[in-house]
């Protein structure tokens, strides 16, 4: 921006082409006169304090944002994120095994069972592989 354009707006030369009122000022209101700040507010606040302002923009700014007007493209779609839980590939493993252990145990079981419906034979699997699998634990192993 060029800010010498603004040093004589105030002035009255460019008031001419606008009619004068004859009943006085003319009240500005803003929209929050108080100086309090809700909790978000503070809560961005504290964060741009930690972060930086910088850092700050990076984060809160949605890059990926379009107009509901824009056709999006397939390759301007917002990532997906997934926000798993790491777990270590020995105790994967071991969950394996035990819904192994589980998944066996409730075939066997339902071998037994004599179910007419097919939707209803899904919900006794399902409860009887849930009480397999809690069931389970985890075996003793030698050191």
């Amino acid at each position: 921006y060029d800010d010498r354009i603004f040093n004589d707006f105030d002035s009255t030369e460019y008031s001419a082409g606008e009619p004068e009122d004859e009943g006085g000022a003319v009240e500005v209101s803003s929209c929050s006169d108080s100086m309090e700040m809700t909790e978000s507010e503070m809560l961005c606040a504290v964060q741009m304090k930690r972060m930086g302002e910088d850092e700050f923009q990076e984060a809160t700014v949605d890059r990926y944002a379009v107009d509901s007007d824009d056709i999006v493209l397939p390759s301007e779609k917002r990532p997906v994120r997934l926000r798993e839980a790491r777990v270590e590939r020995k105790k994967q493993e071991a969950l394996g095994r035990k819904k192994a252990r589980a998944l066996r145990r409730a075939n066997k079981a339902m071998r037994e069972i004599v179910v007419e419906e097919e939707e209803e034979e899904a919900v006794v699997y399902r409860k009887v592989f849930k009480s397999a699998y809690k069931k389970e634990r985890a075996r003793r192993r030698l050191v």
